[in-house]
């Protein structure tokens, strides 16, 4: 029974170790194949290269168009016309008119910037005195100033008047219109009142910014800048045009040939139609005339241009010193007769120029 018990207990053994080899040597190259590559070390090489090859190509796209589009629009106009000299006068190192005022000391002696025109018909000012209406002072009881009063013909008009603008007089094909604003203190807030042709209308809160009005088609057009936007309205108080603007920036509202033109906040509006949009620019400021002719800078990607009669000068700064308050304020560009002066930046260095056109 021992050796019965033993030859199977060998047998046994035998089969069960042939099993486990049989089990080893054939699949064992096939799992050790799957184990000792994982999914993760094959796809991820491939996956993040993918991603930086797009994101490697949206980045350089982008900006390779606008590049183009903007070499192109650059590179599309003609020679300097012959009725434009342009002067360069380098500034010192270091010196930026953005920052820096005085800057003339620099320049040679006979450059200088003549007095500023005004590219827009001024109406005629009139006094209060002279169409009936007088403003008088309110003392207290121990002679101080207290308060201003507005009268007509002897009635009093208003009461706690804080302010009456210039009293402006238009000469139309019909009868002249004489109007001015009057802003008084209600107590709780400032409101301001249009007296046109002796005819009284609620004209709306306080502005902070207030322009002469411009005659526009046989009535009158008043902009009003308050902290977030500007207003162009009628007299009848219908606004017909509203633009988000910064009332710190240059600002103006003009009349030129039949149009009215509001630039606010580096864009330039006319007749109700930003020039901005229409001629696909970043950027419109310091609209003005010379020789009784549109010019204005642009911005157009990296660079600022001039147009002048709707002509592109072909020269180009990468920044020119504008809405500037304070001190280098007076480094804003002007436009005075037939000549445009700025301060323009090119390739790092500032210049003071000179743009005649003749």
């Amino acid at each position: 029974m021992k050796i019965l018990s033993k030859t199977l207990t060998s047998l046994i053994m035998a089969v069960l170790l042939a099993s486990c080899d049989s089990l080893i040597s054939s699949p064992r190259t096939s799992t050790t194949i799957v184990t000792e590559t994982p999914v993760a070390s094959v796809i991820t090489p491939i996956v993040e290269t993918q991603l930086a090859t797009l994101s490697s190509a949206e980045l350089e796209t982008t900006p390779t168009l606008s590049i183009t589009k903007e070499a192109s629009f650059w590179e599309n106009f003609d020679s300097m016309p012959p009725n434009v000299s342009i002067n360069e006068y380098a500034l010192p190192s270091g010196i930026n008119p953005t920052q820096n005022d005085g800057l003339f000391r620099f320049l040679p002696t006979e450059t200088r910037i003549e007095g500023e025109i005004t590219p827009s018909p001024t109406p005629r000012q009139t006094t209060l005195e002279e169409l009936g209406y007088e403003l008088r002072t309110v003392y207290t009881a121990e002679g101080l100033p207290y308060n201003l009063q507005l009268y007509r013909d002897g009635r009093l008009l208003f009461d706690r008047v804080t302010h009456v603008l210039s009293v402006y007089t238009f000469l139309t094909e019909a009868d002249p219109i004489v109007a001015f604003i009057v802003e008084i203190d209600t107590g709780q807030e400032r409101q301001n009142y249009l007296i046109q042709n002796d005819a009284v209308s609620l004209f709306g809160g306080y502005a902070i910014k207030e322009y002469p009005p411009v005659l526009h088609q046989g009535e009158l057009l008043w902009a009003r800048t308050y902290a977030d936007r500007t207003e162009v309205k009628k007299s009848s108080g219908q606004v017909i045009f509203t633009i988000p603007s910064n009332w710190m920036h240059h600002q103006s509202f003009l009349s030129w040939n039949g149009h009215w033109i509001l630039e606010a906040d580096d864009n330039v509006v006319v007749d109700g139609e930003i020039l901005n949009e229409k001629l696909g620019f970043e950027k419109v400021f310091n609209w003005g005339l010379v020789n009784d002719k549109p010019t204005y800078f642009f911005r157009k990607g990296t660079k600022i241009g001039i147009s002048h009669d709707g002509q592109i000068i072909p020269i180009h700064y990468q920044n020119v010193a504008h809405n500037l308050c304070c001190s280098p304020a007076q480094n804003n560009p002007s436009m005075s007769n037939n000549i445009v002066h700025f301060f323009g930046e090119r390739d790092g260095v500032w210049y003071y120029v000179e743009i005649e056109f003749k």
